[in-house]
């Protein structure tokens, strides 16, 4: 007896592999999931902007990097003695705004290497709603808690979307051709906009990403459908009941693992999470020789890890297992 609505969702031919250089850029559950492929030891950049909401802030923060659209000083306000930037999250907060502008700009200059060798991208759109800035017209990735009376509340079209990301994507693969980008619509319901306006909203991204996936460069991964048919408990929510738990995650990793990784690659998946859980292991006794050989053999694991992702780098780990011989 079948008791879910199952997503088919087929195996992509770009695998993911530990060669593989993901980019994860958009609301919280991208960031969620970001962290699922950071834990397992692959080269993952997840938010590095923080977490984004809409489309444009998404769109928007990628174009930056790819033109190198550097902030300036004017771009950051002071606030209970940080200084912060709307088109940033609170998670860059600075002592100053030389500070900021320093730390900021070095990270485009980062990032935007990064982008040239980077295989997967996923971008994941929570709401088409927008918050502009009357000043500035312009749509805001974080409001900061400043009054709402200073914006105004918009909604972005289909067509304001597919043009963004069109212009974006021409950016990209004038530095990496071959990266392949994946869209995600978060699952994440965004009931400050009242249930028509959330669903017109989540429409609104569906109808733009139909638009822009061609699978050959551009697909869709139907992380939304997986919570709402699969999911569609709320066990799987948090005590907000609008956020996807940590097991709602773990599922969507799983299905995440069999639309992209070989046998191979989930067995290598398996042995680095095993030793990631062996760093975590708190002896009862460090200094015993229980504890040694627990450490001898963990070090063991790295050296085999090391014959099968001789480009990964484990000495972090080797270190800490090495302190307590």
């Amino acid at each position: 007896m079948n008791l879910i609505t199952a997503v088919k969702i087929p195996h992509f031919t770009d695998e993911i592999t530990y060669r593989s250089h993901l980019f994860f850029m958009g609301s919280c559950f991208a960031g969620n999931v970001g962290e699922k492929f950071a834990n397992s030891k692959f080269d993952t950049v997840v938010n590095p902007f923080g977490v984004l909401f809409n489309p444009f802030s998404v769109l928007d923060s990628m174009e930056r990097i790819l033109t190198k659209r550097y902030f300036t000083e004017d771009d950051f306000f002071e606030t209970d003695g940080r200084y912060l930037s709307l088109a940033l999250h609170s998670d860059h907060s600075y002592q100053s705004a030389t500070e900021a502008v320093k730390t900021v700009n070095e990270l485009i200059d980062t990032l935007y290497e990064k982008l040239k060798t980077t295989t997967h991208i996923f971008y994941t759109f929570g709401t088409s709603q927008v918050f502009k800035y009357k000043k500035t017209g312009i749509p805001c990735a974080n409001c900061h808690k400043i009054p709402q009376r200073e914006f105004s509340v918009e909604s972005l079209s289909v067509c304001e979307i597919t043009k963004q990301a069109q212009r974006v994507d021409t950016l990209l693969r004038a530095i990496n051709p071959c990266v392949k980008v994946y869209y995600t619509v978060s699952p994440v319901r965004y009931l400050n906009e009242g249930a028509l306006g959330n669903n017109a909203g989540k429409g609104r991204l569906f109808c733009a990403i139909e638009d822009l996936v061609d699978e050959k460069t551009a697909f869709y991964f139907p992380a939304y459908e997986i919570v709402m048919d699969e999911l569609r408990d709320y066990r799987f929510f948090a005590q907000d009941m609008v956020h996807p738990n940590a097991l709602a995650v773990d599922y969507i990793w799983e299905r995440i693992g069999k639309a992209f990784f070989s046998s191979e690659t989930q067995k290598n998946i398996s042995d680095v999470d095993a030793l990631m859980r062996n760093v975590a292991h708190r002896p009862f006794n460090p200094n015993g020789e229980q504890y040694k050989s627990f450490c001898l053999k963990s070090i063991s694991v790295i050296d085999k890890l090391r014959e099968k992702c001789p480009f990964y780098d484990f000495s972090q780990e080797e270190d800490f297992f090495k302190k307590w011989l």
